[in-house]
Protein backbone atom coordinates (compact mmCIF):
# COMPACT_ATOMS: atom_id res chain seq x y z
CA UNK A 1 0.00 0.00 0.00
CA UNK A 2 2.82 2.39 0.88
CA UNK A 3 4.54 1.76 -2.47
CA UNK A 4 1.46 2.76 -4.47
CA UNK A 5 1.02 5.91 -2.41
CA UNK A 6 4.61 6.98 -3.05
CA UNK A 7 4.26 6.18 -6.75
CA UNK A 8 1.04 8.22 -7.00
CA UNK A 9 2.64 11.17 -5.19
CA UNK A 10 5.72 10.95 -7.45
CA UNK A 11 3.58 10.95 -10.58
CA UNK A 12 1.74 14.08 -9.42
CA UNK A 13 5.07 15.76 -8.61
CA UNK A 14 6.46 15.01 -12.08
CA UNK A 15 3.56 16.80 -13.77
CA UNK A 16 3.47 19.70 -11.30
CA UNK A 17 5.80 21.58 -13.67
CA UNK A 18 5.25 19.98 -17.11
CA UNK A 19 7.87 22.11 -18.93
CA UNK A 20 10.67 21.08 -16.59
CA UNK A 21 9.57 17.45 -16.65
CA UNK A 22 9.34 17.47 -20.45
CA UNK A 23 12.85 18.88 -20.78
CA UNK A 24 14.28 16.28 -18.38
CA UNK A 25 12.42 13.42 -20.07
CA UNK A 26 13.57 14.63 -23.51
CA UNK A 27 17.18 14.91 -22.29
CA UNK A 28 17.10 11.37 -20.88
CA UNK A 29 15.54 9.96 -24.07
CA UNK A 30 18.01 11.77 -26.35
CA UNK A 31 20.98 10.80 -24.17
CA UNK A 32 19.92 7.16 -24.11
CA UNK A 33 19.33 7.16 -27.88
CA UNK A 34 22.71 8.80 -28.54
CA UNK A 35 24.46 6.24 -26.32
CA UNK A 36 22.78 3.30 -28.03
CA UNK A 37 23.42 4.77 -31.50
CA UNK A 38 27.10 5.49 -30.85
CA UNK A 39 27.64 2.04 -29.33
CA UNK A 40 26.01 0.40 -32.34
CA UNK A 41 28.03 2.54 -34.74
CA UNK A 42 31.31 1.69 -33.01
CA UNK A 43 30.44 -2.03 -32.92
CA UNK A 44 29.60 -1.94 -36.63
CA UNK A 45 32.83 -0.12 -37.51
CA UNK A 46 34.86 -2.56 -35.40
CA UNK A 47 33.26 -5.58 -37.03
CA UNK A 48 33.79 -4.08 -40.50
CA UNK A 49 37.46 -3.43 -39.69
CA UNK A 50 37.98 -6.98 -38.44
CA UNK A 51 36.19 -8.48 -41.46
CA UNK A 52 38.20 -6.31 -43.85
CA UNK A 53 41.49 -7.35 -42.22
CA UNK A 54 40.54 -11.03 -42.33
CA UNK A 55 39.56 -10.87 -45.99
CA UNK A 56 42.45 -8.77 -47.28
CA UNK A 57 45.54 -9.54 -45.27
CA UNK A 58 45.68 -11.79 -42.23
CA UNK A 59 43.06 -14.46 -43.05
CA UNK A 60 41.61 -16.61 -40.29
CA UNK A 61 44.75 -18.54 -39.38
CA UNK A 62 48.47 -18.01 -39.82
CA UNK A 63 51.22 -20.46 -38.99
CA UNK A 64 54.66 -19.02 -38.22
CA UNK A 65 57.96 -20.18 -36.81
CA UNK A 66 57.71 -19.95 -32.97
CA UNK A 67 60.30 -17.15 -32.80
CA UNK A 68 58.98 -15.16 -35.77
CA UNK A 69 56.54 -13.17 -33.59
CA UNK A 70 59.39 -12.02 -31.34
CA UNK A 71 61.68 -10.84 -34.14
CA UNK A 72 60.53 -10.61 -37.75
CA UNK A 73 63.75 -11.99 -39.17
CA UNK A 74 64.05 -14.01 -42.39
CA UNK A 75 65.96 -16.75 -40.57
CA UNK A 76 62.74 -17.73 -38.75
CA UNK A 77 61.03 -19.51 -41.63
CA UNK A 78 59.03 -22.71 -41.76
CA UNK A 79 60.97 -25.57 -43.28
CA UNK A 80 58.98 -27.61 -45.81
CA UNK A 81 55.99 -25.30 -46.30
CA UNK A 82 54.68 -27.39 -49.20
CA UNK A 83 54.16 -30.44 -46.99
CA UNK A 84 52.40 -28.26 -44.40
CA UNK A 85 50.08 -26.82 -47.07
CA UNK A 86 49.36 -30.34 -48.35
CA UNK A 87 48.55 -31.57 -44.84
CA UNK A 88 46.28 -28.61 -44.09
CA UNK A 89 44.32 -29.04 -47.34
CA UNK A 90 43.66 -32.69 -46.47
CA UNK A 91 41.34 -31.72 -43.59
CA UNK A 92 37.60 -31.59 -44.33
CA UNK A 93 37.06 -28.29 -42.51
CA UNK A 94 39.73 -26.44 -44.52
CA UNK A 95 38.30 -24.11 -47.17
CA UNK A 96 41.55 -22.83 -48.68
CA UNK A 97 45.26 -22.67 -47.88
CA UNK A 98 48.12 -20.69 -49.35
CA UNK A 99 51.78 -20.20 -48.55
CA UNK A 100 53.19 -16.69 -48.12
CA UNK A 101 56.55 -15.17 -47.33
CA UNK A 102 56.60 -11.83 -45.53
CA UNK A 103 59.63 -9.62 -44.96
CA UNK A 104 60.15 -6.01 -43.92
CA UNK A 105 62.33 -3.77 -46.05
CA UNK A 106 63.05 -0.28 -47.32
CA UNK A 107 62.05 1.34 -50.59
CA UNK A 108 64.28 4.24 -51.55
CA UNK A 109 63.83 6.95 -54.14
CA UNK A 110 65.94 10.02 -54.86
CA UNK A 111 64.09 12.03 -52.21
CA UNK A 112 62.50 9.60 -49.73
CA UNK A 113 62.91 6.29 -47.97
CA UNK A 114 59.89 4.29 -46.88
CA UNK A 115 59.42 1.15 -44.81
CA UNK A 116 57.70 -1.53 -46.85
CA UNK A 117 56.27 -4.98 -46.29
CA UNK A 118 57.17 -7.38 -49.07
CA UNK A 119 54.83 -10.35 -49.41
CA UNK A 120 55.68 -13.32 -51.58
CA UNK A 121 52.53 -15.21 -52.56
CA UNK A 122 51.47 -18.20 -54.61
CA UNK A 123 49.54 -16.53 -57.43
CA UNK A 124 47.32 -19.57 -58.01
CA UNK A 125 46.06 -20.04 -54.46
CA UNK A 126 46.30 -16.61 -52.83
CA UNK A 127 43.13 -15.30 -54.48
CA UNK A 128 41.16 -18.07 -52.71
CA UNK A 129 42.32 -16.77 -49.32
CA UNK A 130 42.52 -13.00 -49.87
CA UNK A 131 40.29 -10.60 -51.78
CA UNK A 132 43.05 -8.08 -52.52
CA UNK A 133 42.55 -8.69 -56.24
CA UNK A 134 39.10 -7.06 -56.03
CA UNK A 135 40.62 -3.73 -54.94
CA UNK A 136 42.78 -3.10 -58.00
CA UNK A 137 42.37 0.44 -59.31
CA UNK A 138 44.20 -0.27 -62.56
CA UNK A 139 46.23 -3.01 -64.16
CA UNK A 140 45.70 -6.71 -63.61
CA UNK A 141 46.27 -9.13 -60.78
CA UNK A 142 49.37 -11.29 -60.65
CA UNK A 143 49.47 -14.30 -62.94
CA UNK A 144 51.93 -17.09 -63.58
CA UNK A 145 52.28 -16.12 -67.23
CA UNK A 146 54.42 -13.06 -66.43
CA UNK A 147 58.00 -13.48 -65.29
CA UNK A 148 58.56 -12.07 -61.77
CA UNK A 149 55.29 -10.10 -61.57
CA UNK A 150 54.95 -7.33 -58.98
CA UNK A 151 51.84 -5.78 -57.44
CA UNK A 152 52.45 -2.46 -55.70
CA UNK A 153 49.93 -1.02 -53.27
CA UNK A 154 49.52 1.60 -50.59
CA UNK A 155 47.87 0.94 -47.23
Amino acid sequence: MKFWSILKLSWKNVWRNPTRSGVVILAVVLGTWAGIFSTGLMNGLSMQYITNQLETSVSHLQIHHPKYSEEYLPKYYLPNPDSLVKELTSYDFTQSVTARSVIQGLATSATNTFGVTVKGIDTETDSTVSNVHTYLAEGEYLSQSARNPVLIGDD
